[in-house]
């Protein structure tokens, strides 16, 4: 591993798309999206596979096997604004029981000519909450995105001249 392919989360963008049905790349490109502005942090996202058991009686240990993959929940902090363009969508899908294309763009590009990883996914917007907090914080929204299917990553690429 090279410390040059080490990215820092700045500028890490997240976008959503509409419902316009997508399963590979390709199909997600062709999405239009809005940029969610003010966002404070990603939570934790990606597969985790349903561990499945059996306890026979001919052994005297667990046979254990992997079952189903879930792709989990993407809570997305905001700091709230309700003039972004982003968040106002987010508001809005999260009224309706739609999935909605989602891409994540990390700044880790290898070169100045190369691309950055992007990964997609299509999520159910289940919660749209507000948080107060204390007498100094910003004012916050966590849109929890609850991701259906699988998660579609581009990986970065070094560039002709990198």
């Amino acid at each position: 591993m090279s410390d040059s392919a080490i990215a820092a989360t700045t500028n890490t963008k997240v976008s959503i798309g509409t419902t316009l049905a997508a399963s590979d790349a390709a199909s997600f490109a062709l999405d239009t999206y809005k940029a969610i502005g003010g966002i404070q942090d990603i939570g934790d996202f990606g597969g985790e596979s349903e561990i499945l058991s059996a306890k026979l009686i001919d052994r005297s240990a667990v046979i254990k096997r992997k079952g189903i993959r879930d792709n989990g929940d993407c809570p997305l902090v905001v700091a709230r604004d309700p003039l972004d363009l982003g968040q106002q969508a987010l508001r809005a899908a999260e009224a309706t029981p739609f999935e909605y294309n989602i891409k994540v763009e990390f700044m880790d590009k290898p070169g100045p000519t190369g691309t950055n990883s992007i990964v997609y996914f299509r999520a159910v917007v289940v919660s749209a909450r507000n948080n107060v907090g204390g007498a100094s914080d910003f004012l916050r929204t966590t849109f929890n995105l609850a991701i259906s299917g699988e998660i579609v990553p581009v990986n970065a690429t070094v560039g002709e001249d990198d």
